[in-house]
């Protein structure tokens, strides 16, 4: 079995040149993407683009949720002001990936 949290990290122009082939509302803010998700850069870009083709599909792309991670509220954080139903709710993009980071890196989770 594959321990994903040792996955590791890519460059951070890796971000960037994949944002910007998928037109993605992400570009701009790239850099500061990579240094949130830091150590885990490799893990985040792949479920970026599983769940929301960096966010240019799904709830990413169709609701102003900056859900990009397809972010699911932990028990903690249901019937919160951000649970929209069973999706996560994010002032930026910034704050979903910081949400992901937290959740990854609880050794209570996975």
């Amino acid at each position: 079995m594959m321990e994903w949290r040792r996955l590791g990290n890519c460059h951070p122009q890796v971000y960037h040149d994949q944002f910007v082939a998928w037109q993605s509302p992400l570009v701009p803010i790239a850099q500061k993407l990579w240094e949130i998700a830091y150590p885990h850069t490799i893990l985040c870009l792949a479920q970026l683009f599983h769940e929301s083709a960096y966010a240019t599909r799904g709830i990413a792309a169709s609701k102003n949720w900056h859900n990009c991670l397809g972010q699911r509220p932990r028990p903690e954080d249901r019937n919160g002001p951000h649970d929209m139903g069973g999706f996560m709710s994010f002032p930026s993009w910034e704050e979903c990936v910081r949400y992901w980071r937290r959740k990854i890196t609880d050794s209570s989770y996975g």
